[in-house]
């Protein structure tokens, strides 16, 4: 790739980048390592929303083998599905809070710290990790049919599942991060 082609990730912590004299825009002076967690985030959520939604819809008319009763009647299933529901919610609200004050600071021509930038990743790490913990004990709901190849909660399971795995929103790694700075360490990583 020719040299006038490429960015130095130093040059994309938040403010102004070498581009910023034709295009001036605050969407150019954002983060990037900052917020990247979030464009992870945000799909795995919706991935997530997609597995609670099609748990819910065969919960509706699923009947238990072992008892014969209404598995939507069970408390531990309404539970399930609040649980999954509050956490994709959350994790949308965490996400956005975070994206609007990272547009507020650089609308203000501010650079963000280095403690705001490592909560952000924190924060889309630790709703995403939530989100699909939920999920996942909403899938548990679902039997032993829900295995199957067929079934069509198989294939958005592994998505969401697969994006989980992303380092992105690991939060091993954005948690200990976050913590570093907060007990006083420097950042352990210098492209944020």
């Amino acid at each position: 790739m020719p040299a006038h082609r490429t960015l130095a990730a130093a040059d994309v912590c938040g403010g102004p980048t070498p581009g910023a004299e034709v295009n001036p825009s605050p969407l150019y002076q954002l983060p990037l390592a900052g917020l990247f967690p979030h464009l992870i985030a945000v799909p795995v959520t919706g991935m997530a929303r997609g597995v609670n939604d099609t748990c819910v819809e065969t919960m509706r008319s699923r009947i238990s083998t072992y008892d014969k009763s209404n598995v939507s009647a069970h408390s531990t299933s309404q539970l399930r599905v609040s649980n999954a529901m509050a956490a994709a919610d959350m994790a949308m609200a965490v996400i956005l809070n975070s994206c609007r004050e990272a547009e507020t600071i650089a609308a203000l021509g501010e650079i963000p710290s280095i403690e705001a930038k490592m909560r952000w990743r924190r924060d889309a790490a630790f709703v995403t990790s939530n989100v699909v913990q939920y999920a996942d004990q909403l899938c548990r709901s679902q039997g032993g049919g829900s295995i199957y190849k067929n079934n069509p909660l198989q294939q958005k399971y592994r998505d969401m599942r697969a994006g989980l795995t992303h380092i992105g929103v690991s939060n091993d790694i954005n948690g200990v991060g976050y913590g570093r700075i907060a007990l006083g360490f420097e950042p352990d990583n210098p492209i944020i």
